[in-house]
């Protein structure tokens, strides 16, 4: 966390307190809910590696538990799109290349 406060709460955006709507309450994170003393996971693509679905299920409901707690309602969490080329600036915030594999390992963070 810098100086300026960056990431020390979630971006709130598009609230309209007149008729009680919250609006857009982000937490960037592709490895997690980046506010405060969240937890930092590895990248996507080193979770994929493992083939572990048990163990990305249980991230994904740890980064949903935190992501609660901090009051986000968005998040910009694992890229669930192909890796098309190695030097793609956000590779490592995907599964990998294969359509079965980033489905299924979508599916479990998600679930």
């Amino acid at each position: 966390m810098s100086d300026d406060g960056y990431h020390k709460s979630v971006f709130v955006g598009a609230e309209l307190d007149r008729i009680g709507f919250p609006g857009v309450r982000f937490s960037d994170g592709p490895r997690g809910a980046v506010v405060g003393n969240a937890t930092a996971f590895p990248v996507a693509m080193a979770r994929g590696a493992t083939w572990d679905l048990d163990l990305e299920q249980r991230i994904g409901d740890a980064i949903g538990s935190e992501l609660r707690a901090i009051g986000a309602n968005l998040t910009g969490a694992v890229c669930i799109n192909l890796l098309r080329h190695p030097a793609w600036g956000r590779a490592q915030e995907t599964y990998g290349e294969d359509p079965h594999h980033v489905g299924e390992f979508g599916a479990a963070l998600t679930r």
